[in-house]
């Protein structure tokens, strides 16, 4: 064992150094601390930078080599072992590097601790003070407990408050005086003399436990001497300030606790309070100076409020148990269920027992229920129903809980799952059922109440299904409901007019699918192998049948994912860097122009500075001009992938302040192995700015602007042209720069005055998050649970109600909407679960119909994006209504042969022109004809009578946006996605738009809704082509077929057959038809030989025929639409299997008894299918006819 030198001790600002790993052996199964959780190997080197776990201090972070540090600890011989995610070879020469951020931080509240605890004895704060016992160093704050000290003896006249004002004011005092602090290696005979007298500087006992005469000492000038190991400041003036943030003391122990700030964190926590002062100053509309007042005034008002809500709900109550009483006077057993909080149901049962006792011959039991919680109470001697543990047991499953109690005669609990009103009903006819052994009248009295509340139920509550998750109230006065708008549900395109032709082994089974929530039900098979559930399901026999097959097979490697402890209250550490880059900005900003060009040139050479030069010269050139570019671009550099995303930040705010004389953007985008730093400006945006700020006010917008997404305002004036108003003219000002500048408001600053020419306009981020912050950041992967609610809406309302920036929640693809829906996403650990369940909670409160839910959190510890077709597949339970008897055994041939993989109708949109929308939205957008695209996205399906349907035609006819725009916005609702969409593309192309405006138009689309189109298109050739091997090659494996032959590292191995020999080797299910699209680096289908681009040629002549694209498409397609979107979308070639063949097929017929001797039959299908493949395609080989509404995406 070997004693490792630690490096801080001596230079404590070293930041990276070398070493020779002298070991690397396994971690511990059971993590030595919580940081360490997630190591896998203990690595020891021959010395470190990494301050180990000791004295109060936490363990510093960082990285040997590429391994990354999680936790250090010393053991007793003064080895350093380093707990780290991934092996190091030993013996090996490598980097040690550390976390600045978190060394430095832990440095400054470190030494901070002993500045106050050494001002607290020597200014005699706190009389009888004895020594500091403790100190804990927290992740937000840090708090030091002194004693003990006798509180009661402060003079009179004095507070505990003063004297910690006192403190704070002595502290920062010191830190003004910069005071040098010394770290020495003393002598004990310097510290003590032989009688144990220490010197009055030292403020505490030396330690025992060192071995050897030597003590490292920390002395803070004139202050105090210390025995410490830890990291310190070398001169006060590094803690920049302190601020004791509260105290507590115990009379008991008589110890004093201060929580305390050092240095950046109490800029960090001011920005926080500023930034929450100015939030309730917008959302109250006030001026600062006025803001105490004015809570104070809403508390007084909530109080009022309060009483008056408590008055009238115990008027409701009594009202509505007088009701339910009369209304079951024949019977011995009442209930309701109710839209309320369960808090409601206490109140109407104490009313109700009230009532009934005070009657004769009245009901005896009460049955209760509300969305999410039960009451039951039985008020018959003995409480014989309460005895009934069967009944109660069947209750509990009728609810979905997992358990419930009270005291005598009340029985409640809450539901997991959701009470619906059908639970109500089954649960009060459980109870009838368990009153059977009751005294014969008994029976009479319960069907009779039984009977008469589940009318009243009926009556209640909306037929549609409740959701579990909404945060249900009572109704509040003067509420309006949103007003519905019409709706009409085209028809899909004809399975001819998107290549759906063939069948294997068609069985015409009969029966349909409805448009049924419980009819039919989708959970993903993630990547993990894990089928989606949320924490109460057990599952079925299915889905251990495939979560087994998953750990079988050899393409994919499963990913593990481990559920964290202590998720539900805060988020993530280190989960966004957004303010990190901001500060990189500003560094490079606030550069004077000289320095900025040679930080230019040093960081991206001379060509890159003559590239700004250049763009500069531009604008210089056309200044005035008539014709000058709307729009001009430069490429700066590329720079190679060791800058970080914080060099790079700093090296576009540098080059903004040299081009500081005119408005533009820097932008950067970064790729794996470069990055692309570029110039742009928009003449405008830049007018539109111009007009109605100063020259400074416009420089010091863009600043901001380009510094990016904060919860920071910045206050600006604009100008007021003669005869408008302020809100009319920020009005319309907003209308135009909202299409330029996304995600930026402007709002009126109510905290200044107006003057006569001017006023004033606070200027704020819809966003607090930034997408480059995020990247590589922690995140929370779940399970999403979801019904009649689109993916996209869904996504929208998440991501703007957390303050996050577009396309942050990420899903392996869309599931149908109006199923019910299971399926894992992912978004940036920003927020906790709580926070996360609220947001999907306030979406659902919003809505008429639909809920979502999500649950079982995890930590991502992934380094992979979950992006669309990151899953293994698909478990679905289809209930097929009103098959013949015996339909469950005629599926020899579904399980042996398979169904033809066709694409299914979801995928293609609504029917157009005879074929699909989509399709041919996906073939203009393919070949850069934006103009057919947007003008095919807003033609209204045959049969579409809506009031907006009528403004999309004539505008097709006229061509006039401005009309067709005042006319959909006064259909526009908050949710109305969709109106949205076309509002914002009307706005960008204008009338007779030209076609660089239709392409800003298609730019404004969220990438999954672009990412559609064009994977529908080639999804209709994919199906023409299969159709046309089926036709020509039969159901036997052929020579010129495409066939897999292994699996592996997430490709498959294909290979053409060449010999007869070779076909009769496979299966059906073993040929694959490549999809048309770009053929990347690891192509197998090109690789094994196969032209994809003449495989399609004669379906792109009979596509052009057909009217889907245009004849242009002979010369080639560019399947990689990135740089024309403006997001990333690139269709790539994939081989996709001909013929699949479900797994874990199981079914199992229904049937019930309806009026007279009529018997209804249904067949409830359980399978899994691989990802890509639709269900509907199966039940088409069936000859299952599908009734399943709206499409949603991808089954």
């Amino acid at each position: 064992m070997t004693t490792t030198r630690v490096l801080c001790i001596a230079q404590p600002k070293l930041r990276s150094a070398t070493a020779k790993v002298l070991t690397c052996e396994p971690a511990p199964k059971k993590p030595v601390a919580p940081m360490a959780k997630g190591s896998k190997f203990v690595v020891t080197l021959d010395q470190t930078l990494l301050y180990p776990e000791g004295g109060g201090q936490p363990s510093d972070t960082g990285r040997i080599g590429t391994a990354k540090v999680l936790y250090a600890d010393k053991n007793s011989e003064g080895e350093v072992h380093h707990y780290v995610d991934s092996k190091v070879e030993v013996g090996s020469e490598v980097e040690v590097t550390i976390d600045w951020a978190r060394r430095w931080d832990n440095t400054q509240q470190h030494s901070g601790q002993h500045l106050i605890s050494a001002l607290c004895e020597t200014h005699e704060l706190f009389p009888e003070f004895g020594n500091t016992d403790s100190w804990e160093f927290g992740s937000q704050a840090c708090t030091v407990d002194i004693g003990p000290c006798n509180l009661d003896l402060i003079p009179q006249g004095e507070t505990l408050e003063s004297r910690v004002k006192a403190l704070d004011d002595h502290c920062n005092q010191a830190i003004r005086e910069h005071r040098t602090v010394f770290n020495r290696q003393m002598k004990r005979s310097e510290l003590e003399d032989e009688n144990g007298n220490r010197d009055p500087m030292l403020r505490s006992a030396l330690p025992t436990k060192v071995k050897g005469d030597l003590f490292r000492i920390v002395e803070i000038d004139g202050i105090e001497k210390n025995a410490c190991g830890g990291t310190h400041v070398e001169n006060l003036a590094e803690l920049q300030c302190v601020k004791i943030t509260g105290h507590s003391w115990k009379a008991s122990t008589k110890i004093l606790t201060l929580s305390f700030l050092i240095g950046q964190r109490v800029l960090d926590r001011f920005d926080k309070c500023c930034a929450r002062e100015s939030a309730m100053i917008n959302d109250l509309s006030c001026k600062r100076e006025k803001l105490p007042d004015l809570v104070q005034q809403r508390l007084q008002q909530l109080t009022v409020a309060n009483r008056q809500v408590k008055a009238l709900s115990d008027e409701l109550v009594q009202f509505l148990a007088s009701d339910m009483l009369t209304k079951a006077s024949e019977g011995k057993v009442v209930g309701t269920f109710r839209d309320c909080e369960s808090a409601f149901l206490h109140l109407l049962e104490k009313a109700l027992s009230e009532k009934i006792k005070a009657s004769e011959g009245g009901p005896r039991a009460i049955l209760l229920c509300c969305p999410t919680a039960f009451l039951f109470a039985d008020y018959n001697e003995g409480t014989p129903l309460l005895s009934n543990k069967d009944m109660l047991s069947s209750l509990l499953a009728e609810f979905g809980a997992k358990g419930a109690g009270g005291k005598k005669p009340i029985w409640q609990g809450k539901s997991i799952t959701g009470v619906k009103e059908r639970n109500f009903k089954k649960a009060m006819g459980i109870i009838e059922e368990a009153a059977k052994d009751l005294r014969p009248e008994w029976q009479h009295w319960l069907r009779t109440a039984h009977r008469r509340c589940c009318t009243q139920a009926a009556s209640s509550v909306p037929r549609e299904e409740t959701r579990p998750t909404h945060r249900w109230k009572l109704p509040i006065a003067g509420e309006v409901r949103q007003r519905s708008r019409e709706r009409v549900v085209p028809s899909y395109p004809s399975y001819e007019s998107v290549g759906i032709t063939e069948f294997i082994d068609l069985q015409s089974i009969g029966g349909r699918v409805k448009v049924k929530m419980k009819d039919w039900e989708v959970r993903e098979v993630g990547i993990d192998g894990k089928v989606a559930r949320l924490p109460f399901e057990t599952g079925v026999e299915g889905w251990r049948e495939v979560e087994e097959k998953m750990q079988t097979q050899t393409m994919h490697k499963l990913e593990s994912f481990t559920p964290s402890d202590g998720i539900d209250d805060t988020p993530l550490p280190d989960a966004d860097s957004t303010e990190v880059l901001r500060k990189a900005f500003w560094e490079g900003y606030s550069m004077k122009a000289e320095e900025a060009r040679a930080f230019v040139l040093e960081c991206c050479g001379e060509e890159a500075l003559r590239n700004v030069e250049l763009f500069l010269d531009m604008h210089r050139a056309n200044a005035g001009t008539a014709d000058a570019p709307a729009w001009k671009h430069v490429l700066v550099c590329e720079l190679p992938s060791t800058f970080t995303k914080s060099d790079v930040k700093k090296i576009r705010g540098a080059m903004l302040r040299i081009i500081e004389e005119i408005t533009c953007s820097a932008s950067s985008k970064f790729f794996a192995n470069k990055t692309m730093l570029s110039l742009s400006s928009d003449a405008e945006t830049s007018s539109m700015l111009e007009r109605v700020l100063d020259a400074g006010d416009v420089k010091r917008f863009m600043s901001f602007y380009m510094a990016g997404y904060s919860p920071d305002f910045l206050d600006l004036h604009f100008r007021l042209p003669e005869g408008e108003t302020a809100e009319s003219h920020l009005q319309d000002f907003r209308e135009k720069i909202r299409l330029k500048l996304k995600e930026v408001r402007f709002a009126l600053n109510t905290e200044e005055e107006a003057e006569q020419d001017a006023y004033p306009v606070r200027v704020s981020w819809s966003r607090a998050f930034s997408q480059t912050g995020l990247i590589g950041r922690a995140r929370w992967r779940f399970v999403l649970h979801k019904v009649n609610i689109d993916m996209p809406t869904l996504q929208s309302h998440l991501e703007r109600r957390l303050k996050l920036p577009r396309d942050s929640l990420h899903f392996a693809g869309l599931k149908d909407k109006r199923g019910l829906t299971y399926q894992f996403a992912t978004l940036p650990a920003t927020h906790s679960p709580a926070e996360i369940q609220f947001a999907i909670e306030d979406l659902c409160s919003t809505l008429k119909r639909g809920w979502a839910q999500v649950d079982n959190f995890e930590t991502d510890n992934t380094s992979r994006k979950l992006q669309y077709g990151m899953l293994m597949g698909n478990f679905f339970r289809v209930r097929v209504r009103g098959v013949p008897q015996g339909a469950s055994e005629r599926l020899k041939s579904l399980r042996e042969l398979g169904f033809v993989n066709y694409f299914g109708l979801q995928r293609f949109g609504w029917a157009l022109d005879g074929g699909s929308q989509h399709v041919r939205i996906g073939g203009a957008i393919l070949c850069k004809d934006y103009k057919r695209a947007i003008r095919n996205w807003m033609k209204p399906p045959k049969g579409d009578t809506t009031a907006q349907a009528e403004v999309f035609r004539q505008w097709l006819a006229d061509g006039d946006s401005a009309k067709a725009v005042s006319s959909l916005r006064e259909l526009s609702t908050e949710n109305n996605r969709d109106l949205n969409w076309w509002i914002d593309a009307l706005l960008i192309v204008g009338d007779n738009g030209e076609h660089w405006k239709y392409r800003q138009a298609v730019k404004r689309l969220p990438r999954s809704v672009v990412h559609l189109f064009p994977n529908a298109y080639t999804a209709c050739l994919w199906n023409r082509l299969a159709s046309k091997r089926i036709k020509e090659g039969g159901l036997t494996v052929r020579v010129g077929d495409l066939v897999a032959v292994g699996a592996g590292d997430n490709l498959e191995e294909l290979a053409l057959i060449k010999t007869e020999e070779d076909a009769q080797k496979f299966e059906l299910t073993d040929v694959r038809i490549p999809l048309l699209g770009l053929s990347t680096e690891r192509c197998p289908v090109r690789d094994a030989g196969v032209d994809v681009h003449a495989l399609y040629s004669d379906l792109l002549d009979e596509s052009i025929n057909l009217g889907e694209i245009g004849p242009w498409a002979r010369d080639g397609i560019d399947f990689d639409l990135t740089p024309h979107v403006g997001c990333r979308v690139v269709i790539k070639t994939i081989a996709r299997p001909l013929v699949v063949r479900p797994v874990a097929l199981h079914a199992e017929e229904e049937w019930k008894m309806d009026w007279g001797e009529n018997v209804k039959r249904n067949m409830l299908l359980d399978f899994y299918l691989p990802r890509g493949s639709y269900a509907t395609m199966l039940l088409r080989e069936l000859g299952v006819h599908q009734a399943l509404g709206e499409p949603d995406g991808d089954s």
